[in-house]
């Protein structure tokens, strides 16, 4: 479920970003530098497969990309990220070799499983 988002500004470089995060069984999923009002709002029961956001270009950025961090709350309430294996990633109709860095290119697909 979408536990919070922050949307609606300009999907130019900038002081604020548009972002989601998603609530999964205790830890959280957060998708940064979305485009303006493409996110799922607040309360919205997301699934696998479900479009969250579309990519954009909001707050310090010079170029549409994302930034994504899985994480749960310590007893403090402080996030500790939990490390993520990319699964699936296929760009231009084709997988990457493992390990090799892509820049530049569209993602048709990508899934993503914990370590």
């Amino acid at each position: 479920m979408v536990v919070y988002a922050e949307d609606g500004h300009e999907d130019i470089p900038g002081p604020h970003n548009n972002f989601v995060v998603v609530q999964h069984s205790g830890e959280f999923s957060m998708y940064v530098h979305i485009q303006r009002e493409t996110a799922a709002t607040v309360g919205t029961v997301v699934k696998a497969g479900d479009q969250i956001a579309q990519l954009g270009n909001s707050g310090q950025s010079s170029e549409p990309h994302l930034h994504f961090a899985w994480y749960q709350l310590d007893a403090f309430g402080r996030r500790i990220n939990r490390p993520v294996i990319f699964d699936g990633l296929v760009t231009g109709g084709a997988s990457p070799a493992p390990g090799r860095a892509i820049a530049g290119v569209p993602i048709d697909s990508l899934h993503t499983r914990l370590a």
